[in-house]
């Protein structure tokens, strides 16, 4: 999965909500990075629980796509890749230039026009991060267009615009029906929006044809609930307890069936 596609991680919320709005910075494991004759290795780039260990994690290889960037000045993944490693030691204004000249040596290119997206959405400027989503999404060469239609969708979740959110994620799911995340999040907004029956349906079809996902068994979970069907409810739940019984969504759904929050 190139890196521009790792764009989602979960999070908490409170009163036992299943969180659906994701952070948009990339979440990577090793990360080499071909750069003409070079191979920059990236190294352990697992996220640490404090800033401080983050930034001293994220530094080395940022030393080492700086010398990249001097040897293959026009590489714009060298500078892609620049990009998101300032944005994640803080310093967004040399992020934002990196990102730039990426452009600006690779017009058009998918993969960078959503890195960029991710980086203008997470410091708030959705209506510029939307924009190069459906850009990139547009692109005829760009294998994922309804990975970019979710982005720009949980983009602008993240700005509290849960109705033009909606819309991109239906957008999503009639590019790519199978597509988990697009359904996550319209169920999602289907359970905010109080029409349980619609989450229901949805959760219930992709399951009819898809592999289970611990996030749409939750969802089905809480719609069946909703709606007081006790057989939907344990449908979801026996699913839940056979394939994924040690995750998350499993001890949630769990607590809530015992009434905790």
């Amino acid at each position: 999965m190139a890196l521009s596609e790792v764009y989602i991680s979960r999070y908490p919320q409170s009163h036992g909500r299943i969180a659906m709005v994701r952070t948009l910075s990339a979440r990577v494991g090793v990360v080499s990075l071909v750069v003409g004759p070079l191979l920059i290795a990236g190294g352990d780039l697992m996220w640490k629980d404090t800033l401080h260990d983050e930034t001293l994690v994220w530094h080395a290889p940022t030393n080492k796509l700086e010398k990249a960037a001097k040897q293959t000045p026009k590489n714009p993944q060298v500078h892609g890749m620049l990009g998101l490693l300032y944005h994640r030691i803080g310093d967004d204004k040399l992020a934002e230039k990196e990102y730039r000249t990426a452009l600006e040596l690779a017009p058009g290119d998918p993969e960078q026009l959503n890195n960029y997206a991710i980086f203008l959405c997470s410091v708030g400027r959705a209506d510029e991060g939307v924009s190069r989503f459906e850009e990139a999404a547009k692109n005829p060469l760009y294998r994922t267009p309804w990975a970019a239609y979710t982005n720009a969708g949980v983009c602008l979740r993240s700005a509290k615009r849960d109705a033009d959110a909606r819309s991109l994620f239906l957008r999503a799911n009639q590019v790519n029906p199978n597509f988990a995340e697009a359904i996550v999040q319209l169920a999602d907004l289907d359970l905010a929006d109080h029409q349980p029956a619609d989450a229901y349906r949805r959760t219930s079809d992709y399951l009819k044809t898809n592999p289970t996902s611990p996030d749409i068994l939750l969802l089905g979970w809480r719609a069946a609930h909703e709606l007081k069907d006790p057989v939907g409810a344990a449908q979801m739940a026996w699913r839940m307890q056979s394939d994924f019984p040690d995750s998350d969504q499993a001890h949630t759904l769990a607590r809530l069936s015992a009434g905790k929050n």
